[in-house]
């Protein structure tokens, strides 16, 4: 009898499940072995973010918590997935230069404020309207943490391929895969949990995103993550991550050519120099409606749980929400009401999935 099956090895159930395991909590992982938005995704960690130039939620919180997590992640899996640059924001109008000048003189900004001699070669975009440097800002190499995560679950015997059948799962019963079972079940599926007669009330605000790797020919100094509507990074052999499209008219989890030419379109708005396109890959966010996550007990099957609706800050958002839920489970820490299921109670009926 394990005590939980985590569903889902996206990097909600992937941080969730690495917690659990340490803490000697037994455990089994159940992922469907389909592509996820983790895998694919920018995994940006940006302080400052929307055309208003506004503080990220929480960055105070989530910024340090999560770079103290994927230090300790790259020491114990003898990885380097994370990197941390200055992150330029070009301006797109005098209005967005204007509202920057404006945060300069408040106090909750000043911490992000690069304020070291850094000058950025703005060469490949329009850059007229000025720019900010903020610090502070990272991003993860996703497929390579997720591949690696993998590796690990698998070396301790913890994953399982397969797709849960909630078939049977109402209050009172053991839930059960492939002839094992378990005495908890959290749901860690991202977006699929909409589709989850448990869950199906949830205000999940699924949403696509495209992301391209390409080249730029005699760039030879790109040290530093760009934004400007979308967001360029570094990476290695001269490549660079470009992303990122919103659509919420496709749940296929295969790249389109109506992504393709979303994202084209706002990458030739941008770059004033010539680029190629090497690779183009897709996923789905699990958004939710109030932008906040959710996590928390099922309101009257007590065995069963959630853990999702990071959206768009994911790599942000997950180490500290997946250390909160943790904290819930093993020692009964109350959850943040903003980010608890209870304020989605009222939407979730009493569900028989027999």
């Amino acid at each position: 009898m394990y005590d939980y099956f985590v569903v889902g090895q996206g990097i909600a159930g992937s941080i969730l499940g690495y917690l659990l395991h340490k803490a000697g909590q037994k455990i089994r992982i159940i992922d469907s072995g389909d592509k996820n938005a983790s895998s694919v995704a920018g995994a940006l960690i940006n302080p400052i973010t929307g055309k208003r130039l506004s503080k990220s939620w929480r960055a105070d919180n989530f910024i340090p918590f999560a770079y103290t997590f994927y230090k300790k992640i790259e020491k114990e899996f003898n990885i380097s997935v994370f990197r941390s640059l200055p992150l330029v924001r070009v301006f797109s109008s005098v209005g967005q230069a204007n509202d920057w000048d404006s945060k300069l003189l408040d106090p909750a900004y000043l911490s992000y404020i690069w304020n070291k001699a850094f000058t950025p070669d703005l060469s490949i975009v329009d850059s007229s309207f000025g720019y900010a440097i903020l610090k502070h800002a990272a991003y993860i190499d996703s497929a390579l943490l997720m591949s690696a995560f993998s590796d690990y679950f698998k070396a301790n015997d913890l994953l399982r391929h397969g797709v849960f059948d909630t078939i049977g799962l109402a209050e009172g019963s053991i839930p059960s895969f492939k002839n094992e079972s378990a005495r908890n079940i959290i749901f860690c599926d991202g977006w699929q949990i909409k589709n989850n007669p448990l869950f199906k009330g949830l205000p999940i605000l699924p949403s696509k995103g495209d992301v391209f790797t390409l080249t730029i020919p005699n760039l030879h100094s790109f040290d530093y993550i760009l934004s400007k509507g979308i967001f360029l990074l570094p990476l290695s052999g001269n490549k660079i991550r470009c992303g990122s499209t919103y659509r919420w008219d496709d749940f296929t989890q295969e790249p389109t050519r109506g992504g393709f030419e979303a994202l084209e379109q706002k990458l030739k708005r941008i770059l004033t120099r010539p680029y190629r396109i090497l690779d183009h890959q897709a996923g789905i966010r699990p958004g939710v409606q109030d932008r906040r996550p959710i996590l928390g007990r099922h309101p009257y099957i007590k065995n069963v749980y959630v853990f999702g609706g990071l959206g768009t800050k994911g790599y942000s958002l997950a180490p500290f929400f997946a250390r909160q839920m943790f904290d819930f489970l093993i020692e009964g820490t109350p959850l943040e009401d903003a980010v608890n299921v209870k304020r989605f109670y009222n939407r979730l009926s009493r569900v028989s999935c027999g």
